[in-house]
């Protein structure tokens, strides 16, 4: 089973690197040949490798057909809200479906819009009239920078723009997509200047829009943003929780008269609320690959009462891929699965006798495995991410996280207490952001490298071997593979010459002038009036 997952996850990459789309011709005649190598087990790869390319090429070809011919104008259409509304900035930002309209075939059918004042009585899930300025999808096209169309790409976005006018046409018919709307708006009225609004919003409705700049260097810098964003820890956290509450109260009370297993029902129980938190967080892609990973242990429990984790992590890789063949351009997926795994190999030959020892291990090792996945997206990594977890992990998930769920759900029920309860969590997050701003004071804090290709090659069996090999001295050999992605010097530009880029930065300008010795920045690109810097999100990432 794992050969076959890694069989389609290779057929899935390398379609997204190529240039454009083959033809359909080329696509149709594949899979017939794929059928001639069924008998064999090295043709199973085969064949699966095939079918991970041509499925991912078949959703690129519907979804890019999709946004084919468009070239932005204006537009009247009737618009259904299908995210919250965020207002931050002077700005209010969502997403819509184009429900109706003016030459509505020859539209995306799902946008991002703003509107450049406070929308707050908009809901999710309202219908709209509105006329709309749209052009089609674009970004920065800089080395090192964040690749904004790629993101739009992968989430079906087809289309930006800005609202001129609107009117309401049609109340929320869905009940529970309001819900979490609702408590979006007690939470802001309740805010005023706590600092914490934004950590709440991310840990209990998954909206990270209103996190601000300064807090998310902090993450990026000491290696905790995943915590921040409600993904496998935490549904795993509130599974684990349950399931054992389940599992003890089948114990106490129904064991002796029911003759059913107690692992089974205990999964079967924690599962709905595992799903209800991926529901309070909007089913974003993160808590669906986490929902997934967890519905195949879940399986493999109610099916043969033991589970092995790489056939659970190969089975959830392929349902993964097969919803959402565009999950592999997004770093998160990256993360979410490497973590996983190493977590998996880490345990499978450590902790055959557990200790604190094993457990620390566990958590200096995890940043090591990851690092190689931190350095390709970002060319960065962060060298105090093992300290900071330690610390970070136990702190946000056990003592933090159960107060912002009741925060949450008492702002629908109870204000006061939602208050008082607002009052701890806004304390807990002081602590937490001193401690990450000490830890960014550190000298080794930030690390940034861009490594050459082949290193990468190198590093990943290194990983693995880390974690496998029991004895120190192979442990220190497998760290000499690791070694090259680290050390490896970056391209410099010869004594006498010079290289001189010129960043894309809209209707400004950057000229980055590099020397063997010196750098030489000319501007740094507009900031806009919502407070984006094109030199925090253009020129910086490039030095």
């Amino acid at each position: 089973m794992l050969s076959i997952a890694t069989a389609f996850l290779s057929g899935n990459v390398l379609l997204h690197q190529m240039p454009e789309l083959p033809g359909s011709a080329y696509t149709a005649v594949v899979p017939v040949s794929a059928l001639l190598f069924v008998d064999r087990p090295w043709a199973r790869f085969v064949g699966a490798l095939i079918l991970g390319f041509c499925w991912t090429w078949l959703a690129a070809f519907i979804r890019l057909d999709g946004m084919s011919g468009f070239d932005g104008g204006d537009f009247t259409l009737s618009l259904r809200i299908s995210s919250i509304p965020i207002y931050k900035n002077g700005v209010t930002r969502f997403q819509a479906e184009v429900v109706d309209g003016a030459d509505v075939r020859k539209l995306p059918g799902k946008l991002f819009l703003r509107i450049y004042n406070d929308a707050s009585e908009l809901s999710v899930d309202e219908i709209i009239r509105a006329d709309v300025r749209l052009k089609p999808l674009h970004g920065y096209s800089n080395p090192g920078t964040f690749d904004y169309e790629k993101l739009l790409f992968s989430r079906g976005i087809g289309a930006t723009g800005y609202v001129r006018r609107w009117s309401k046409l049609k109340a929320p018919g869905s009940y529970l997509k309001v819900l979490r709307h609702t408590i979006y708006k007690n939470l802001l009225k309740q805010a005023g200047e706590r600092s914490s609004f934004g950590s709440v919003l991310a840990l209990s409705i998954g909206e990270k829009g209103h996190i601000d700049n300064r807090q998310r260097q902090l993450l990026a810098a000491t290696g905790v943003g995943h915590l921040f964003a409600i993904s496998g820890l935490h549904i795993t956290l509130i599974f684990g929780m349950f399931y054992g509450m389940s599992g003890w109260l089948w114990r106490r009370f129904f064991l002796q008269r029911y003759c059913l297993p107690v692992r089974p029902v205990a999964a079967l129980a924690a599962f709905p609320w595992a799903f209800a938190y991926a529901w309070l967080a909007g089913f974003s892609t993160p808590t669906q690959r986490a929902l997934i990973m967890l519905g195949c242990v879940v399986l493999g429990v109610l099916a043969t009462h033991r589970v092995e984790l790489s056939r659970a992590l190969s089975a959830a890789l392929v349902v993964v891929l097969l919803l959402d063949p565009f999950s592999t351009l997004s770093a998160s997926f990256w993360f979410s699965f490497l973590a996983v795994a190493a977590i998996g190999i880490y345990l499978h030959e450590n902790f055959v006798t557990p200790s604190k020892r094993h457990w620390l291990g566990l958590h200096l090792y995890i940043p090591v495995a990851v690092l190689p996945v931190s350095l390709w997206f970002f060319g960065q990594g962060s060298l105090i991410s093992p300290l900071a977890n330690i610390v970070a992990i136990p702190y946000l998930s056990f003592l933090v996280l159960p107060p912002v769920l009741l925060v949450a759900l008492f702002s629908l029920i109870n204000t006061t207490i939602s208050g008082w309860l607002f009052e701890i969590v806004d304390f807990l997050f002081e602590g937490f952001w001193r401690t990450a701003d000490w830890l960014y004071t550190l000298p080794a804090s930030q690390w940034f490298h861009k490594p050459p290709l082949w290193t990468y090659f190198v590093a990943v069996p290194g990983v693995i071997a880390v974690a496998v090999v029991t004895r120190v001295r192979r442990k220190l050999t497998a760290l000499i593979l690791i070694l090259p992605l680290a050390v490896s010097p970056a391209p410099t530009v010869a004594e006498g010459d010079f290289e001189a880029a010129f960043l894309d930065v809209g209707q400004g300008l950057a000229v980055v002038v590099m020397t063997r010795h010196h750098t030489l920045l000319f501007d740094a690109g507009p900031i806009y009036s919502s407070g984006f810097s094109l030199g925090q999100a253009v020129v910086l990432p490039y030095l």
